[in-house]
């Protein structure tokens, strides 16, 4: 191979591949973004929606709004939505199938509808404790 030649780039087997440049450190720095909810987590661990901090979310706001969470739950295979022991914690029972995916969307979806941070938790998971019901989900 001639190195001179307008084709020095071309390798036996076609083009060269040239490595990327390191994107991974600038990435991890970046705050995560909630697609459906438009938040982020900022480096200190709050949510945003907006650009706006969200409060915590207390017993009496989650008890208020427990018709538009039971409303919301079907479209995420969620069965059941209770109270936490933690403040600002519902732990939800999933239909057979669904996933965690399934979990994050509708954390994100209830953030945004209620502008205050919400923590979901499987009452499968480890540390689940549920204390009060909500109400249940809908048959869907």
């Amino acid at each position: 191979m001639v190195q001179n030649s307008p084709c020095a780039c071309l390798g036996p087997f076609g083009p060269r591949r040239r490595s990327a440049p390191n994107v991974l450190a600038k990435a991890s720095a970046a705050p995560r973004v909630h697609r459906e909810s438009g938040g982020q987590s900022a480096a200190d661990g709050r949510r945003t929606l907006g650009g706006m901090d969200l409060p915590s979310a207390d017993d009496r706001l989650l008890r208020e709004a427990a018709g538009l969470l039971a409303e919301l739950a079907p479209r995420h295979g969620i069965t059941a939505v209770e109270l936490g022991t933690d403040p600002a914690e519902l732990v939800v029972t999933l239909k057979d199938g669904r996933t965690y995916f399934d979990l994050a969307e509708f954390e994100a979806e209830a953030e945004a509808l209620l502008r205050h941070r919400v923590s979901v938790t499987s009452s499968g998971a480890p540390g689940a404790h549920p204390r009060e019901s909500l109400a249940p989900a809908p048959a869907a």
